[in-house]
Order: C-alpha cells, then structure tokens, then sequence
C-alpha cells in the first residue's frame, strides 16, 4: 500500500511567528481579542483586534522596540520614550490622520492600537504589464493658478513605469498587507479612478499633510499603499514611522538620508543631494496624484524621475490636473509648488464644493 502524501501545512503568518510564544502585556489582552493580520513589515506587524467592552474594531501594530532606530525615539510628557510613530498619531488630531486610541508596551514590542478604518478591496488577479495608450495632449487655456509652473518636461512613452531600479530604501521593508483597505488595493481594483474621485481622494490627503505642516511633522513616506480608504472613498494616513517633526516657525532643516519609498522620491533624494522633507513631500503627493489619475506613475524610469521628465499621462485629464501635475513635480525643489499652495490650487479646492461641503478652514 503506498502512503499517501500528506497535504502541506499552511504557513505561518509574521504575526503568528512571533505571537504564538509571546505572553501579551495583562492589560492589553483584558482589553482587546485578536484577529487576522493585516500586514507585515520591517518595523513589526499590524493585526486586526476588537475591543471588549464595547465591540469597537481596531488595528494593533505590534513595533520591534529593537528595530527601531536611533532617531524614531521620541519623550512624551505623559508616556516616556515611545517611537515617533505612536508620538505623532497621539499628538495629532485630523480626520485624514488615522486615530490613536491606545498604547502598551513590554520587553519586546510597543502595541500601537489605533482605529481601523477602510474597506477591504480586493485586487485582481495579476496580469502581465500593459502598454499605456498615449493620452491626447491637453488643450484647454485656462488661468494657471499664482505660484505654479506653466510647462515642465513632458516625454511621450509606450512602455509602462517601471519601479526604481538599482536603488534602494534606507528604511525596513515596505508593510506586506493581506485584506487590504489601503489606497494601492483600491486603485487595482479600479484600474484607476474618475478624475472627481480621485480628486476628493486627492483633496483629503492633501488636506491632511498641510494640517501636519502646519504642526511642523512631515510624513516622510506618501504613497497610496499608506493611504487607507472606505467604501465611500474616505481616506486616512497610516505609518508614520518615517515622520519627522521641525519646529513650524523655523525654515525647514536639510536632511541627508532618506527613509521613505524610492519610487516617491524627489528628484533631490534621487541626485543624492540634501533635502527638505516638505519640498519631497509635495513631489510624493504629485506621484500619487498620476497614480490616481492614470493608474501609473509619472516617470518611465529612475533617470527621467532626476530629470523631471514626466511621461505623458493615460487618459484624459484636465489642465487644472495637469497643471496640478506639473506643480507638483517641479524639478527644482525652491520652484516647487508649497503644500500650502497645493491646497489652494483650484483643481483641489473644488473638491469639497463638488461634494456640497465646505472646505476646512486652516
């Protein structure tokens, strides 16, 4: 008789790796019940969890307190050192900002509890690259806003942005999500969105990182895959463990390093010059803003992105986007649209009229 072959055991998620054997801190598991994960990363692991005594849904991010860099430490007045991360999300208080509900600590890992907010989307399957059609070129003659550039290097290309190549990040590996609810997720399963959505989309992060300008805290690492959204497109930041925080009344210091995601980049970082996190942060903001809108990044390659030389964008936008675009991704970091003049710029200021709201007030 031939033995049959035994079915291969399902492996383990990081959560599971690290958790099995863990004794959680008292407090903590009287408190909450875990679930799934929700992804993994370099820094630690996020993981579903439910609030006893109200029901009330959560997401837990479970730190590497020995992962944590020298510079991600942060003194709290009332908590002590906690990395920057939990600092930030405790101080800040927005409805584009995911919010912090709780955190423990104990010798291994901090639990950062925060709301968990979005829709799972789920992504189609994988399929080979394909050939963008080139756009028609924009015609229309409108105003072009104060402050933001009229023309900017633009290449035509029939093969579709590929990620950065020979180059990589300073920081841990990306956050590997499962069920997902974050912004990469929803742009798969859409292909790309209408230009109204993407616009409001667009209009709530941009709202979000001049609220946090404000405050002196630039995220570091804008991409969509940190952007977590509901089924009404309602969109919050996450992981800001790449955030730096500068006194708002100064002019912003020059770093050196660079700790977010390659393909976000600013022509700056990617010339190995020294920066400042808002000038970046505004060019991240204009790579989402071709992700929105096209499904695509801007750039063909590394080379183009140092030189500015966007690609022509799929699909047709209009020329408060692309104006938006070209604003955005502005090669010379001091002719760079301000975050502050994005957030004026007509294309994200009807965002809220579109919806019948009212924008904040700064």
């Amino acid at each position: 008789m031939t033995k049959s072959a035994s079915a291969p055991s399902p492996k383990l998620t990081v959560s599971a790796r690290h958790l099995s054997n863990h004794r959680l801190h008292a407090d903590f598991a009287r408190q909450y019940v875990l679930g799934d994960e929700l992804g993994s990363g370099g820094f630690g692991f996020v993981v579903r969890a439910t609030r006893v005594c109200d029901g009330f849904p959560v997401a837990v991010k479970f730190i590497f307190k020995d992962k944590v860099p020298n510079h991600g430490w942060v003194r709290d007045p009332s908590l002590g050192v906690i990395p920057m991360e939990a600092f930030v999300l405790k101080v800040v208080k927005h409805p584009g900002v995911v919010r912090f509900v709780d955190l423990f600590d104990d010798d291994a890992y901090f639990y950062l509890i925060m709301e968990h907010h979005g829709t799972p989307w789920q992504a189609p399957e994988p399929t080979s690259a394909k050939t963008p059609k080139n756009a028609n070129e924009t015609t229309a003659q409108e105003k072009t806003p104060k402050g933001m550039p009229t023309s900017s290097p633009m290449a035509t290309s029939k093969s579709q942005p590929s990620a950065v190549k020979g180059a990589e990040s300073l920081r841990p590996a990306p956050m590997e999500r499962r069920s997902s609810c974050d912004l990469f997720e929803c742009i798969e399963q859409h292909s790309r969105l209408s230009e109204n959505k993407a616009r409001w989309v667009f209009a709530q992060i941009v709202e979000a990182v001049y609220h946090l300008d404000t405050m002196g805290i630039t995220h570091r690492d804008i991409k969509d895959e940190n952007c977590v959204i509901d089924a009404d497109f309602n969109v919050k930041l996450i992981d800001f463990g790449s955030a730096v925080i500068a006194d708002p009344r100064k002019p912003p210091p020059y770093f050196n390093r660079f700790f977010g995601t390659m393909t976000f980049a600013s022509s700056e970082i990617l010339q190995g010059q020294s920066y400042r996190a808002p000038q970046a942060e505004v060019w991240s903001l204009g790579v989402l803003l071709s992700i929105l809108l096209s499904g695509e990044g801007p750039f063909a390659d590394q080379d183009a992105a140092m030189r500015g030389k966007i690609t022509r964008p799929k699909g047709a936008w209009s020329h408060d986007a692309l104006n938006l675009l070209l604003g955005c991704l502005e090669v010379n970091p001091d002719r760079r649209a301000t975050i502050a003049q994005v957030r004026d710029h007509p294309w994200v200021r009807s965002a809220w009229s579109l919806r019948g709201l009212r924008r904040p007030s700064s």
